[in-house]
């Protein structure tokens, strides 16, 4: 599922289908995270991780502390739904989701939100009087952003390393072959 599949879901579906493929959708972000972090990510899988204990693990290898609230946030929202029957996104667990982002993205959100298009930015409804739906999308759009820029900013840096390495290597070996090869005089 990529950015606009998420999109899409937030759109068209009901409140528990919001809800749940987010969750799934921003999980299946770590899980990838994980099998590139981990040297054998096959052993992953008999752990049998939950949620929160792979966000935990996932920032033991690298992601970003500062996404912990927010993908924690998220996992508590999506439990709600997962065993309540009448669970609505409501207004308090909406504000506790905007405030477990850290300071500065919650700044660079709201940017991004008041150079968008939506229409509530258009009629000038202030963030406080958004419907909780439609701050439920902005916020799921914002993590699932920062979870896909740091997941291509670490396989970069991976792939980067990699190739550094396979350099290093060669051209160790290279210098060692000038020193062993024998010098033939004619």
């Amino acid at each position: 599922m990529d950015s606009s599949a998420l999109k899409e879901a937030l759109l068209h579906e009901n409140e528990i289908g919001r809800v749940i493929l987010t969750h799934i959708y921003i999980e299946q972000k770590i899980n990838t995270f994980l099998g590139v972090a981990l040297v054998n990510s096959k052993y992953l899988e008999p752990i049998k991780l939950d949620y929160f204990g792979k966000i935990h693990l996932a920032i033991c290898l690298g992601f970003p502390e500062n996404l912990k609230g927010p993908l924690a946030s998220l996992g508590s929202i999506r439990n709600d739904f997962a065993h309540k029957i009448e669970q609505k996104i409501d207004l308090n667990k909406i504000n506790n989701f905007y405030k477990s982002f850290c300071p500065s993205h919650r700044e660079e959100i709201m940017n991004t939100l008041k150079e968008s298009n939506v229409s509530w930015v258009k009629e000038k409804i202030s963030w406080q009087d958004v419907k909780p739906k439609d701050k439920f999308m902005a916020l799921c759009m914002s993590l699932d952003f920062y979870c896909e820029k740091y997941l291509l900013e670490f396989t970069s840096a991976k792939e980067i390393n990699y190739f550094k390495k396979i350099i290093a290597e060669s051209y160790v070996k290279s210098e060692q072959k000038k020193t062993v090869a024998p010098t033939i005089k004619t």
